[in-house]
């Protein structure tokens, strides 16, 4: 914020010292050659009696009328902002600190104004007063009224902007999670607040189609809960007696307590929520959503939060489900990336390596009932993301038992698309000499249809591009065989007697 609005304010001031400068300089000239017997100061300070009163209610009286239209003009904007996105804007605007000191520094200089109106003499000879340094202070303090206007409006404008509204929030947000250990349950409130207010924002922009706030409250949330696992291990015990769930029974509530796990949980909420307003809709929010849910099961592996890590996983199932429910294929096909990257992220850690083969499962679980539901090509989708996870599998120096993840594989439907899968897999497995894999998928195919099996030949070994021909979300092509495995391919079809 700074770097937008410290230069205008530094352009309007540095304008304002020039003109005043050109002001000193020609009335320092007139003063010199028009009126001998007074100085500059005293021209400066002492102005004709016959005139002050009327230049003070001028001035007193613009003041007044300017602070009123500001006022209505600011409220109206604020209005409208909090209306549109969420009225959380109203807390923010009335407790900022830049608002309340310019509004109470105009008001302060309308009523000094009114109390030197209120002790001028002119009238009579005998009480005559003017207290001309008042008078000077007070169209100083008029002149400054003026001139701040501009970069305060420039200020607002900007405070206003869904991107400074969710810094704020998040922020409050922040802070609390740092004074949790001094006003727990004030601090829990007030997570729990903003939390919800920027999930709010996040709906709301989802159906007003503004893919911008969307993903910058997506990514607001997602930065909190990365910001608040380094905390988490030092929060009291009190921190993770959580503010009931309602929505919730009374044994998922007792386990959430149990594994510490609720403001994550909250967050999963507001991700979900959100995600299902996406579907079929706004297909890059929603992947933005998924991005962010796996970006936080990476930081819980980093931190060695097996509680949290569970939560993304179930929460990438519900996403899937419901993508599946609503018949939503892109959807799908970005939910198993982002659960495929997630899965390949675990095993570089020892102590979670193991989930990989659960999330297997799963792939094959919703694909299989995608596939079910006639929600088409899902299927294939997955047995290409488990053929990859099972190259990467191979590559990783991980305590894993690479047939348990195969196994899982070869358990899909023998379709079409996933027989394809599993001759290019059998290729990878004989070209890095694992003739002891590759000899189970050779077995496992042994049992298909000869002819489908000599398309499938037929379409793999014929010329492809690694990127696909038309312009997708992953952008690759799922038929693609490098040439240094097309001979292993070649393989695994003569051991298929083709």
């Amino acid at each position: 914020m700074r770097k937008t609005v410290l230069p205008i304010i530094f352009s309007v001031f540095g304008i304002i010292a020039v003109l005043f400068g050109f002001f000193a300089i020609s009335l320092y000239f007139d003063v010199k050659d028009g009126l001998q017997n007074l100085s500059f100061w005293r021209m400066l300070l002492y102005v004709d009696p016959n005139s002050v009163r009327v230049t003070l209610s001028t001035a007193s009286g613009g003041l007044a009328s300017v602070l009123g239209i500001t006022i209505t003009l600011v409220l109206l904007a604020v209005q409208l902002t909090a209306n549109h996105y969420t009225p959380r804007v109203m807390d923010l605007f009335t407790k900022d600190k830049i608002n309340i000191f310019l509004f109470s520094f105009f008001v302060g200089c309308v009523v000094y104004s009114f109390w030197i109106l209120s002790l001028i003499r002119t009238t009579d000879p005998a009480t005559f007063f003017i207290p001309y340094i008042s008078v000077f202070i007070c169209m100083v303090l008029t002149t400054i009224c003026f001139c701040i206007l501009i970069p305060y409006f420039f200020y607002l404008f900007y405070s206003l902007k869904p991107s400074s509204i969710i810094q704020k929030i998040e922020q409050e947000a922040l802070d609390a999670l740092r004074m949790a250990g001094r006003q727990t349950e004030k601090a829990k409130l007030i997570v729990k607040d903003r939390i919800e207010q920027i999930g709010d924002m996040a709906k709301s922009a989802v159906i007003k189609m503004d893919v911008e706030v969307a993903q910058f409250t997506i990514q607001a949330i997602q930065e909190l809960v990365t910001r608040y696992l380094p905390l988490k291990q030092k929060m009291s015990a009190g921190w993770h007696e959580d503010i009931a769930f309602s929505e919730y029974s009374k044994a998922t509530i007792k386990r959430i307590r149990e594994q510490k796990t609720w403001l994550e949980t909250r967050v999963s909420q507001q991700l979900l929520l959100t995600f299902n307003l996406t579907l079929n809709r706004a297909k890059d929010i929603g992947n933005s959503i998924l991005i962010s849910n796996r970006l936080i099961g990476q930081e819980a592996a980093k931190h060695d939060d097996a509680q949290v890590i569970e939560l993304v996983i179930k929460t990438f199932n519900t996403m899937l489900k419901e993508a599946i429910y609503q018949k939503d294929k892109f959807t799908c096909y970005n939910v198993l990336a982002q659960y495929r990257l997630f899965a390949e992220k675990l095993l570089a850690y020892k102590q979670f390596s193991g989930l990989t083969e659960r999330i297997s499962f799963y792939f094959k679980y919703y694909g299989c009932m995608a596939e079910s539901m006639g929600v088409t090509f899902i299927l294939d989708t997955a047995a290409y993301d488990l053929q990859i996870l099972n190259q990467v599998v191979l590559e990783q120096v991980a305590p894993l038992d690479q047939q348990k993840i195969l196994k899982v594989f070869l358990d899909l439907p023998p379709q079409k698309g996933v027989l394809k899968m599993e001759a290019i897999l059998g290729a990878y497995y004989y070209w890095k000499e694992k003739h002891e894999l590759g000899r189970l998928i050779v077995g496992d195919l042994a049992v298909e249809d000869k002819n489908v099996l000599k398309e499938i030949k037929e379409e793999l070994l014929a010329p492809q591009e690694q990127d696909f021909w038309e312009l997708t979300d992953r952008g690759v092509n799922f038929n693609y065989v490098p040439e240094e495995q097309k001979p292993s391919l070649e393989r695994v079809f003569k051991e298929l007697d083709l």
